[in-house]
């Protein structure tokens, strides 16, 4: 599966303008997003009329995909950052695709080797526009890579060991949005345009398909904890019903900060942390989740959901107390 983002080389590209490109060695972030852009939107737009329009004409230097986020609002269209472990990203990028939805990915500028530290490398980065997957063994990658304007296809493990600080950023066109409650379900208690109906949660409306998503089974119950707990945002919606992964091995449903996935063989819960907003309690997170697991591993008497009701309510006197 090949998604039709246009070629665009960001090292010789025509101009708006007419003048020479000054940051074309630099404009790897605005050429992808731009290549994200006419595919979604059916434009002609090059990365340098979208460097001028947020970094001014004249500019040079690195940019930064955050940057830009305002200016692709103002034309329609939604760019999420999503953080993670390179192997639990490498997974979303394949789902993203698979639903129509190119992503940026940041690779080591000499793409050829892994950086020596996927975290913080210290050598230049570069980033891609990925666009393409299909489901052979490897499970292969396909990006426009803009250096040079070309298909750049890699077995998923390559990206996975180039992906570098932790985050890609999707892109997707926003729609007209319908605030209409859901037929059933009661309002939830402090938490504003949430309804359940004693099976599903309904959260707001998705700002990415203006549509509003439940949440059912563990994951309701799970949710429902937290919320009781005051330990879960108002926004922190659903974004698509609960899923199978492409192997079938997890259920799993995104929502606006993190991603749940149980595995369906054991039963087992995981999280995934995504969103910047989120990632300040990723190291609280962590620890609580060890307390989880050995609570959920040991003889203690408690219910999954009262041992993710304890961990609720730690986060959120740590959440109260400024850490």
């Amino acid at each position: 599966m090949l998604l039709q983002v246009p070629l665009i080389n960001q090292v010789h590209e025509a101009t708006a303008d007419g003048q020479p490109d000054e940051n074309a060695q630099m404009n790897c972030v605005p050429a992808s997003i731009a290549s994200a852009v006419n595919y979604l939107l059916g434009k002609t737009l090059n990365g340098d009329q979208i460097k001028d329009a947020v970094y001014g004409n004249g500019y040079t230097g690195a940019t930064s995909a955050d940057r830009f986020v305002p200016y692709l609002q103002g034309m329609g269209i939604t760019m999420l950052p999503h953080s993670g472990q390179p192997e639990d990203l490498i997974p979303v990028v394949r789902d993203y695709i698979a639903n129509g939805v190119p992503c940026l990915m940041t690779i080591p500028s000499q793409w050829a080797n892994p950086p020596d530290n996927q975290d913080n490398p210290s050598g230049y980065t570069h980033v891609v526009l990925a666009c393409g997957i299909d489901h052979s063994a490897s499970g292969t990658i396909t990006a426009m890579n803009p250096w040079g304007g070309f298909l750049q296809e890699q077995p998923s493990a390559w990206w996975q060991f180039r992906l570098c600080f932790n985050q890609i950023w999707s892109l997707q066109q926003e729609v007209k949005m319908s605030s209409a409650a859901p037929s059933i379900g009661n309002p939830v208690a402090g938490m504003p345009d949430w309804f359940d109906d004693g099976q599903k949660l309904w959260g707001p409306v998705s700002p990415l398909d203006g549509q509003r998503h439940f949440i059912r089974g563990g994951f309701r119950d799970h949710v429902l904890a937290m919320m009781h707990a005051g330990a879960w945002l108002a926004n922190d919606m659903p974004l698509e019903e609960e899923h199978p992964n492409q192997d079938g091995s997890r259920t799993i449903q995104t929502f606006s900060y993190h991603q749940w996935r149980v595995d369906n063989k054991s039963g087992a819960i995981f999280l995934g942390n995504f969103g910047v907003d989120y990632m300040r309690l990723i190291g609280i997170v962590n620890g609580l989740n060890a307390q989880l697991q050995s609570a959920q591993s040991k003889p203690t008497g408690l219910t999954v959901s009262q041992a993710y009701q304890m961990v609720a309510q730690k986060l959120n006197d740590l959440a109260q107390s400024g850490a």
